[in-house]
């Protein structure tokens, strides 16, 4: 005579405690990988060593300076955006130059003059 565990339908491994368990362990482990790749700021060049640099492009003396952090393109090449900007008599920004620095080797990549 079979046993009654013969005739119960087998269930498949991820309907089990055990497959749960792995596959939000493995859904778990991609998002980390996932933040540590888009997120990370392990750059050669910091935030001050960009304004500095940027500061060599600009051909006027600035009333506000902004830097700011900005992974660029498909692969996320981490940047510094550094604006530098000289207001009217009204407080309207008259002046505007963005200088884009790459946050690994410091060499300017852009000046946009507005």
């Amino acid at each position: 005579m079979p046993s009654s565990n013969d005739d119960a339908p087998k269930r498949a491994f991820s309907d089990t405690a055990w497959g749960k368990a792995a596959l939000l362990g493995f859904v778990l482990l991609l998002a980390v990988i996932a933040a540590r790749s888009c997120a990370s700021r392990d750059t050669e060049i910091t935030k001050e060593e960009a304004a500095r640099i940027a500061r060599r492009e600009v051909d006027f003396t600035p009333e506000r300076e902004m830097t700011r952090f900005v992974p660029r393109g498909f692969q996320s090449r981490p940047t510094w955006a550094v604006s530098f900007s000289q207001l009217d008599d009204q407080g309207v920004m008259e002046r505007v130059v963005v200088v884009v620095v790459d946050a690994n080797d410091g060499h300017v990549i852009e000046i946009r003059r507005g």
